[in-house]
Order: C-alpha cells, then structure tokens, then sequence
C-alpha cells in the first residue's frame, strides 16, 4: 500500500487517475455547452488574477492549491489573449500529455532523472527566491524499515520512518548520549495532521432497518461504550508518549478541535443509556472495564437485546448477536486498534455478545470499506487543512454515492444542515461551535470512536545535514521540505 493509499478519504489519486482515458487527454471531455471561458476568473496583471464566486464557501481557497506550470513549454504563447484563447486548441491537451515524462514546473528544484528507483533533482537557477543551496538532491525509494539503518550507513540523508519503540531505540543506540538527538541522528517530532478512529457502518449495524432509530442507535453506542475503554491502556501500550488519546471526531492539531477547557467536553462513550457518568476519578482501571460493560448492558437492553439476568441470549429483529471487527494488521496483530479490539471482544463475550476480530490484509480491509460491507472497522484519516466535513459525513456521500466516502453511512438531515452552514461562513468561532454540534451527532449515532492523535517522525543525519537549517517549529502543515530550497549540508 501506498502512503497516498493509506489514508484517505474514498477515492485515491491513482484510482482518480485511473479514469482519466486516452480520449479524454486527445479530445477533452465535452461537458454540455461550449464555454470559452469563465467570466468569474479575471485576469488583473501579467502575474496576477481574481476569482470571482457566487458564494462564500470556506474550503474555496484551499481548492485553488493547483499547480502554476509555464504557457511557453506545456501550451503556446500564440494562441493565448486571456478572454478566449488560453494557449490550447481547446480539448485537445496531447502537448501536455507528451510532456508527462519530462516536467517542468517553478519550483526550488528541476527533475533530472528516475532510475533504478532513485530520482535526481537539480537546483533551479531561476527559482524565484534564488538558486537553492544544495546542487543535487536524490529521492530514493526504500523499506521503511531500511530508513534508520540507512542513515547511520550513509546511504540516506534525511528519512521520515515510522515512529515505533523499535525505531526510537535504533535512533538512540547510534548517538553517544543515548538520547534522540545526537552526534549521529537528529530526530524531529511533529503531530501527525490527522486522527485514528474506530468506524461502525449504520446501514450493517442497526435494529430493524432503521439506522437513525434510537434502538439502533443504542445498540452501536453500546458496542462503542466498550471500546472506548480501553483506548487510553492499548494506545499507551502501542505508542507510549508518541500519541494521546482524543475525544471527538476531529485531528487536534485542528484549530476547530474541542479542548478540555471547552464548556460541554465530554470524553467519549462516558455516559451511560440515561445520561450518566460512567466513571468516576477513583476508579482503577479494572474497574473502569466493569463499569463500561455494565452500561453496556444498559445500552443493549434499550435497543431490544433479550437479557436473562446475566447474558443476552437473543437479538432483536434486524440486529444480529455477532459483529465482525476487520483490523488491517495482516496477520500479525500490529494495528494500535487490534488490542482494543481483542479487550472489548473478551469483555462482549461475557455477556453473549460476539465480536469477531478480523486481523486482515490491507487489501481485504479495503476492498470491504470501500464496498461498504464492512460492519467495523479501525482506520486513521489525513485531516485537510480545514476543517469541512462534507466529504466524510454528509449525506450525499453514503449509500456508494458522491464520493463513496461517508462509509458510516450516516443520513441525518440536522447534520447536513450545520455541515454546510459551517463551510458558509468565516467566522472561526462560529464554524467551531457549528462543528462540535455536528459531532455530537455523529457521536450520538454511536458510528465512530477517535483513538489517537499520533506524531510524525523526521530523522536527518547529524554528521551530514546542518541541522540549523532545517525548518524551526515544524508542524503538520510545514514539514522538512517546506524549506528545502536553504537546507544545507556539512
């Protein structure tokens, strides 16, 4: 699996791609009515334009990330007077397909050459801040697992590995000082812009056909109830202090993420059918796991589960006494999810509830989430840079339509309603509070559990890289990259 592959929300780019055909390249794609050009789109200096729209719409700016490429190499500078030639013959775009293989763009660096799985990149003289420090820069593809050892070897530079108690151990054996950071490896962390979560599919997971009923709702909220208890003992276990637990659908490196000083933060999953805390701060962990399971119980009797003084023994018409749970571990248990999975699938059972855990291929789980037969499943999104949440859970995208990407399959009218109301405004404080409602929906309808907000991981070599030069305060928006064009070398 590929890291574009690895989250994402429905569609990758490669299957994007996939659709784009050999006659759509040649001929264009007629799309109705001949339009010569966009009157909304106003061209304002040789090095300038405005855009013009119809509506405000928060996510408007961050769909205009497209790349600038030169008219003179990809078009011609002929054909172009900016009203209604654009230096194309309108629909056909063979030029720019003939030139796939050899780029030409404004960056800080010029693409020489691919073999043997390395790509060579050349300073651009005429980048506009000036001809970047470092001449050559190679990107070679390689094992995850090679990254670390490669660095120390000398055969790599700069690596972004996974962060596991392996790796950090690698990292801290190689310096003197045992440490992170030391005469041989430097090692940067920055919080990873997205979230891990737990997804239940409502259409798969209800009672009596109704996902939106409140039976069905309890019954999803039940099986969340116990899940979420043993987040913060697994998460901890898997990453130690390389992630924390989070409470609400939402990345925290999100300026729209609730905070606990926030009026109304709950922890998820902590109250009970009738509203009332589960927990409370004296208790140990053990008895955290019983009292979770004893809401449960609560939560399953409410949706209709016949209950025989101490297990279930029957379902209620439309629901089912067991659930599969797919991890994609690929056989060797090595998801964060996997152990809350295991411990909530013992706790179920002692109660007549079965939840199958699944440790799973990639492919399988992604085949089945993508066909939307998964009934549970354990995923991490990549947030975007704002925090809309139309693609993810509004109605149009559920049911295999849109975007295929609402894999919850929630429709709720009152959640489409504050969804698009936060994407029509500017007004940051209004937009969060209109999305914590939405997600008090969405956690309402028991079809999602937040794990873990996890860190990034950057290792450059201390021998070879000046250090000084790499990015201050990195964050998941402003990477070791983002500054590429002045990183140097020892």
């Amino acid at each position: 699996m590929t890291a574009s592959d690895a989250e994402n929300a429905g569609m990758t780019i490669f299957q994007h791609l996939a659709n784009i055909t050999d006659n759509a390249y040649s001929y264009g794609i007629s799309a109705g009515e001949d339009v010569k050009s966009i009157a909304g789109i106003e061209k304002t200096g040789k090095y300038s334009l405005t855009v013009h729209m119809s509506e405000f719409d928060a996510t408007s700016i961050y769909n205009m990330s497209f790349t600038i490429v030169p008219l003179h190499y990809y078009g011609d500078p002929a054909l172009f007077n900016g009203v209604d030639s654009f230096g194309f013959v309108k629909g056909d775009l063979s030029g720019v397909r003939a030139k796939t293989t050899q780029p030409l763009g404004c960056g800080p660096y010029v693409f020489e050459s691919y073999n043997n799985g390395v790509v060579t990149l050349k300073a651009n003289e005429y980048y506009y801040t000036g001809k970047p420090v470092i001449d050559t820069i190679l990107f070679q593809e390689a094992t995850d697992s090679d990254y670390v050892p490669g660095i120390i070897a000398g055969t790599f530079d700069i690596a972004a590995p996974s962060i596991s108690d392996a790796t950090l151990l690698a990292i801290k054996d190689a310096n003197s000082n045992k440490d992170l950071v030391g005469d041989t490896l430097t090692t940067y962390l920055v919080d990873y812009r997205g979230y891990g979560y737990i997804g239940i599919n409502a259409n798969l997971v209800n009672v009596g056909g109704d996902p939106a009923s409140e039976a069905s709702k309890n019954l999803r909220k039940g099986i969340m109830t116990v899940l979420s208890v043993y987040r913060e003992t697994v998460i901890n276990s898997y990453y130690g202090d390389r992630a924390s637990v989070i409470q609400y659908p939402i990345s925290n490196t999100s300026w729209a993420a609730p905070q606990p000083t926030d009026v109304g933060y709950q922890i998820a999953y902590s109250r009970d059918v009738n509203g009332n805390p589960i927990y409370n701060a004296s208790m140990n962990d053990e008895q955290k796991y019983e009292a979770a399971l004893q809401a449960a119980v609560g939560f399953f009797q409410a949706a209709g589960y016949t209950w025989d003084g101490s297990k279930f023994t029957a379902a209620p018409e439309g629901a089912k006494m067991v659930y599969e749970f797919l991890v994609p571990g690929s056989g060797e248990q090595d998801h964060p999810a996997y152990g809350i999975a295991v411990g909530a699938s013992e706790a179920l059972e002692k109660i007549g509830i079965t939840l199958m855990v699944n440790d799973c291929t990639s492919t399988t789980w992604n085949n089945a989430l993508e066909a939307n037969t998964a009934e549970l499943w354990c995923a991490a999104w990549q947030s975007t840079v704002d925090p809309d949440m139309y693609q993810v859970y509004h109605s149009t995208n559920a049911d295999g339509k849109g975007t295929n990407s609402n894999h919850y399959q929630v429709k709720d009218a009152d959640l489409d309603a504050l969804i698009i109301a936060g994407r029509g405004s500017s007004d940051t404080d209004f937009r969060k509070a209109t999305y914590k409602k939405a997600m008090e929906i969405i956690m309402d309808w028991g079809v999602e559990l937040p794990t873990y907000q996890r860190k990034d991981c950057y290792v450059t070599s201390s021998k070879r890289i000046d250090n000084s030069t790499m990015p201050k305060d990195m964050t998941p928006y402003w990477g070791w990259a983002a500054e590429i064009d002045t990183l140097d070398v020892l």
